[in-house]
């Protein structure tokens, strides 16, 4: 199940949901903390933004830092970035491909991830566990830090 359609004009939001449920958000300026829902999709616009323990996104984030602590398993999921920092960590147990770019940032990848480009766009991509989900990340002004637990 889906708390669907969690709307805010402005300041910060704090949301209580039963184990297992998803959240779809649109939240506009303000600070987000989201801790123990199994998926996250919608909008985040204008502050900055974590999300810890979900397997599933499916997110944009305009003009405002990310901090992700996923266990992506299966699916195909998604995380947009404009104007800020990404810094995400794979738990263990993720099973997942990350595949994706970075504009006009610093990236910082796990040793067995492999990234190419130079200044300007620079594209990435690694592989953990099985790499049942598909989580593609595009950054367009920022740094991107990647890190997976256990390596």
């Amino acid at each position: 199940g889906w708390l669907s359609r969690l709307h805010r004009a402005a300041g910060d939001v704090e949301v209580r949901l039963p184990a297992g449920m998803g959240l779809d958000l649109g939240i506009a300026a303000g600070d987000g903390d989201v801790h123990g829902v199994r998926a996250v999709r919608g909008t985040f616009t204008g502050g900055d933004f974590t999300l810890s323990g979900a397997e599933f996104v499916d997110l944009t984030v305009t003009a405002g830092d990310v901090s992700l602590k996923l266990r992506p398993r299966r699916g195909e999921q998604r995380l947009r970035a404009i104007s800020g920092d990404v810094d995400l960590t794979l738990l263990a147990g993720s099973s997942v491909t990350v595949s994706g770019s970075a504009t006009g940032g610093d990236i910082s990848l796990p040793k067995t991830f492999g990234g190419n480009g130079g200044f300007g766009s620079r594209r990435f991509e690694g592989t953990l566990g099985a790499g049942e989900a598909k989580l593609d990340l595009r950054l367009t002004a920022g740094d991107v830090d990647i890190r997976a637990e256990g390596l």
